[in-house]
């Protein structure tokens, strides 16, 4: 019998170490992957945070948080841009849930200094304009202005003038959107004044609408960067 015991138990032994060993492994890896990813959080915090605290002024704001951040955390800013990089293959998707969570958290901190330093009321949510704009006109105007924000980024080739391009175009976005939808085209930038002063009922086509903006830039851009391979 305790022949036949041994040979039994050194195999759950062997098991039982070899479990030990692969957890051991995840957790070295989990703790070298939060690392590696932690310039992409507090670069994508800080330039999130940066970029709505002084966005009265956003098409400039997102040109200098840009070229500050781009070499940290790719300067993303907004979770519609964090996914369209990812639905075109550029980011991976671990990468897409940290910096999301530092996006969101930024806005929501952002929107909350700004009501307690500021002496006047916030007043910079994103509201619709409901005397010349119906809430389908309003997503469907967030979707297009997104999507056309995302298009420079995705196309316009990394360089010293990149940055520039990228607020020209955020600016042309409300220019065009904001006495309309007040051109959101950021989650992050609509959920952090809906944290400090509320919600409304038409506040979801600036979480719905940047999203399938982010999906039809990525769209678009697969389907030119496949014909140009075809050329």
């Amino acid at each position: 019998m305790s022949g036949n015991y041994k040979q039994e138990i050194y195999p759950v032994k062997e098991t039982y170490s070899s479990s030990m060993s692969l957890k051991t492994n995840k957790l070295v890896n989990v703790r070298q992957l939060l690392w590696k990813e932690l310039p992409v959080l507090l670069g994508e915090f800080l330039g999130t945070f940066m970029f709505l605290f002084f966005a009265f002024a956003f098409g400039f704001s997102l040109l200098v948080n840009v070229a500050i951040f781009s070499d940290v955390s790719g300067a993303m800013f907004n979770p519609a841009v964090t996914l369209a990089l990812w639905g075109v293959g550029m980011i991976r998707w671990q990468r897409v849930i940290h910096a999301i969570i530092a996006q969101l958290l930024a806005g929501i901190i952002a929107a909350f200094l700004v009501s307690v330093m500021l002496p006047s009321k916030l007043a910079v949510a994103t509201t619709l304009n409901v005397s010349t704009t119906s809430v389908s006109q309003g997503f469907f105007l967030e979707i297009f202005m997104t999507a056309q924000l995302l298009l420079a980024i995705l196309l316009v080739p990394s360089g010293p003038s990149k940055p520039m391009y990228c607020g020209f175009a955020l600016f042309i976005a409300h220019l065009t959107g904001i006495y309309s939808t007040g051109a959101s085209l950021n989650p992050a930038r609509t959920l952090g004044p809906m944290a400090v002063v509320g919600a409304q009922s038409s506040d979801w086509i600036y979480i719905v609408g940047p999203v399938f903006g982010a999906g039809l830039a990525a769209g678009i851009y697969k389907v030119l960067k496949m014909s140009q391979q075809e050329d």
